[in-house]
């Protein structure tokens, strides 16, 4: 997505960009520096869910961390957990 799409969509929505940091209690300028291409991931988050995209299409600069969050989210081993063996 453009910079200037995703500002325009926010700024419709919240009137300015502080007003969308504050509605989310996101920390200040942070969707400014999502928008010039930082990897802000919390904030790019919020972003995406707001426009109704991916976060990578808000912030090609957050894939790496996206990814690692994923990949560590399915990695996790379920069945290992203690309190599961003490179940079956």
């Amino acid at each position: 997505m453009h910079h200037e799409d995703i500002k325009a969509a926010l700024r419709k929505k919240y009137g300015s960009l502080k007003a969308f940091e504050e509605a989310h209690a996101l920390p200040a300028n942070s969707a400014s520096e999502v928008i010039r291409g930082r990897a802000v991931l919390q904030t790019a988050r919020v972003i995406a869910r707001e426009l109704g995209v991916s976060v990578i299409e808000v912030s090609p600069a957050c894939k790496r961390q996206y990814d690692r969050l994923v990949m560590d989210y399915t990695s996790v081993n379920l069945d290992s957990h203690r309190l599961n063996v003490e179940a079956n």
